[in-house]
């Protein structure tokens, strides 16, 4: 690639003629660019070179002519102004064509080896003032070279640079918050998760604009979405799936980087916005009502890049609903599949009775579309609806062994319903169970059914064609059709003819001269 560039007389040495040390390469997020600075102007260029020509991407002011050095540290341009002892940042990844924050200067410390770019105190590092600065060799990417250290002995110093990112912070300008956010996001060195979380609990709890905090929340969604691809596609290569899915779940919490190959970005997870965001506004004393529109829309982008909101957030966001009492809003979204199903959920939504009571049917829907049987037959018979209940699985099902669960608190409860139909279709119920299970209809001792039979035998021996039999389905359990609703209507009743209140069993008969006593 040849290219040519008009550097003559740019050099701020007019005494100098050669102009080579104001052009360097650099890499900057995986691609090669050239940077070129016109000194007399205080102008830097930035050309990215492509296969056969280069092409001007940025132009950034450097505020006053001076003699500069050029350092890239974690993908960040940094300029040294080598009269004035500053350091100016660029980031060619951001729209804007001014310095990311206001010049600061270099600092070292003794005890790290290493140099603090915009160090923001002297307590823990020393400014570069102190020492000689022309001594200071600026070597490609993020190295210096200190030739008065160690001058008496004829040694040098290399030290190694690196960004103080909570100085960054501190120096950024306080109209410019959102661009801190996406600036924190690229940065893989020092504390920076943790410095982007702090930044988004600010914007959040001062109430910034809805669509400044949706893009914030579109542009870590993507980089999620993004690094899970990556991981996907490792992991598919490495064929393991057990180490697949761990890998996953770990991107998925923030545990690990994003790969080299996507740029290092940070991962932010939402277990990251939960604990330390959207809780630690809570702690704060924000408001539940003002929170809810920006989860609303971190669960929309979530989701529109295809991500999985998990069960946490999910129950963080309902929390906050409750104690808001927007219940209206729940069921919308509970109706519109906005809320993952969970266990936990539905158990809220059945507890939320007394205060909706159509949460009680959201939450029966909830677990019918999770297959949770057993835990819809427990809500269902602690509700007294025992023919509901056994509508949910065959007679032949394993559930009915299960403490709770037993044919004998059925049968209770239908007893306690009061209704013979009740009580005679849940005794034809398990007999027609033990009949299938055992080969005979009877019930055995360690069932402790006995009183049940007897009730059966006072009330409704010689009356079965008095009686009209409500049938029941062989049950709904394992059953996966496309036909089947994904809800379950509870509580309706087949209309049967009223019939005599069930008698309780009769007592031991006794004999005597003046009465006899029949058992029908």
């Amino acid at each position: 690639c040849k290219f040519e560039l008009n550097c003559r007389g740019t050099n701020y040495n007019a005494n100098s003629e050669t102009y080579f040390d104001q052009i360097s390469l650099v890499e900057l997020y995986g691609e090669v660019m050239c940077i070129y600075i016109n000194e007399k102007k205080g102008k830097l260029y930035v050309l990215e070179l492509e296969r056969d020509s280069m092409v001007q991407r940025h132009v950034f002011e450097l505020y006053s002519a001076s003699k500069y050095e050029v350092s890239v540290v974690d993908n960040v341009l940094v300029v040294h102004n080598m009269l004035a002892k500053l350091a100016i940042l660029f980031d060619v990844r951001t729209d804007s064509s001014s310095a990311l924050a206001a010049p600061l200067p270099i600092a070292y410390d003794h005890y790290e080896q290493t140099i603090n770019s915009l160090s923001p105190t002297r307590n823990r590092a020393h400014c570069i003032q102190d020492h000689k600065y022309e001594n200071w060799s600026f070597l490609p990417e993020r190295y210096v070279l200190d030739n008065s250290v160690f001058k008496e002995k004829n040694t040098n110093s290399l030290w190694t640079m690196q960004l103080d990112l909570q100085a960054i912070v501190h120096s950024w300008p306080s109209t410019k918050r959102a661009l801190l956010v996406d600036f924190l996001l690229k940065r893989r060195e020092g504390q920076s998760k943790a410095l982007l979380l702090d930044v988004l609990f600010h914007l959040v709890y001062e109430g910034a604009p809805l669509p400044t905090i949706s893009r914030l929340f579109a542009l870590m969604h993507a980089v999620a979405y993004e690094a899970r691809k990556v991981i996907k596609k490792i992991s598919l290569i490495q064929g393991e799936n057990k180490e697949k899915k761990t890998s996953i779940e770990r991107y998925e919490r923030g545990e690990v980087w994003a790969p080299k190959g996507w740029m290092g970005y940070q991962v932010i997870s939402q277990e990251d916005l939960c604990e330390s965001v959207f809780q630690k506004c809570i702690d704060s004393g924000l408001s539940p009502r003002r929170l809810t529109p920006y989860m609303i829309e971190c669960i929309r982008s979530a989701i529109r890049q295809s991500l999985r909101i998990t069960p946490k957030f999910n129950m963080m966001l309902v929390d906050f609903l409750i104690m808001d009492k927007r219940f209206f809003e729940l069921h919308q979204f509970l109706q519109y599949h906005v809320l993952q199903d969970s266990t936990e959920l539905a158990s809220i939504l059945i507890s939320l009775e007394k205060s909706y009571e159509p949460a009680f049917q959201l939450g029966l829907d909830m677990l019918y579309r999770l297959t949770e049987f057993t835990v819809m037959m427990r809500v269902l018979l602690s509700k007294g609806q025992v023919l509901a209940a056994l509508q949910l699985v065959p007679h032949t099902s394993a559930v009915f062994r299960e403490k709770g669960l037993k044919p004998r608190d059925f049968l209770k409860k239908a007893v306690a319903d009061g209704k013979p139909s009740c009580f005679f279709t849940t005794f034809r119920f398990f007999q027609a169970r033990n009949q299938a299970l055992r080969g005979f209809p009877d019930f055995l001792a360690n069932d402790a059914c006995e009183e049940f039979t007897t009730m059966f035998h006072a009330n409704f021996r010689g009356k079965k064609e008095t009686l009209p039999v409500l049938l029941l389905p062989t049950g709904i359990e394992g059953k996966e059709t496309k036909s089947e609703p994904d809800y379950l209507v509870i509580g309706r009743e087949t209309k049967v003819e009223e019939t005599p209140p069930l008698t309780p069993a009769p007592a031991a008969p006794t004999t005597s001269a003046s009465s006899t006593t029949a058992v029908m």
